[in-house]
C-alpha cells in the first residue's frame, strides 16, 4: 500500500476526495494520469519518485454539458477556479493545478474542443484504451 505523503504531491489526498465526490455525484467515471500516476507506477517499483505541479485526470463524459457541469461542481461546492490559460484547468483554493481531460463521446475524432480561452483543444490518444 502506498501512502498518499510517499507520492510527494501536496494536497494529493484532498484533490483526491473532492475530485471523487464531484465524479460519483454526477455519474462520471475518472482516472489518475500524468506525474501522479508515473510516482504510483514508481513507488511500486521502488523507483524515485519525481515531484509534480499540477494533478491530472481523465474523466470519462457523454458530452460538453457534463463536462461543464463537473467544472461547474468544483467551483460552486469547493471554491476552485477556471484557469485563464487552460480551459481544461482549474485551480484549488490552495493553488494546485487540477487538469480536467475530457475524453469518451465527447471527442470528435480522438480531439476534444471546448470553449473557453487559452489551450482548448486535446487529442488524448489511448484515453478510450484505458
Amino acid at each position: 500500500m502506498i501512502s498518499y505523503n510517499a507520492l510527494q504531491v501536496d494536497g494529493l489526498k484532498d484533490v483526491l476526495e473532492t475530485i471523487a465526490i464531484a465524479c460519483n455525484t454526477l455519474g462520471i467515471d475518472f482516472f489518475v494520469v500524468g506525474a501522479v500516476a508515473r510516482n504510483i507506477w514508481y513507488a511500486n517499483s521502488k523507483k524515485e519518485l519525481r515531484g509534480t505541479k499540477d494533478i491530472d485526470f481523465g474523466v470519462y463524459v457523454p458530452d460538453k454539458e457534463t463536462y461543464e457541469q463537473l467544472k461547474a461542481y468544483l467551483i460552486k461546492q469547493y471554491q476552485y477556479t477556471q484557469d485563464k490559460e487552460n480551459a481544461f484547468c482549474l485551480i484549488t483554493p490552495d493553488g494546485k493545478g487540477i487538469d480536467l481531460m475530457p475524453f469518451g463521446k465527447i471527442a470528435n475524432d480522438g480531439e476534444v474542443m471546448i470553449e473557453g480561452s487559452g489551450m482548448t483543444t486535446l487529442k488524448l490518444d489511448g484515453f478510450e484504451e484505458a
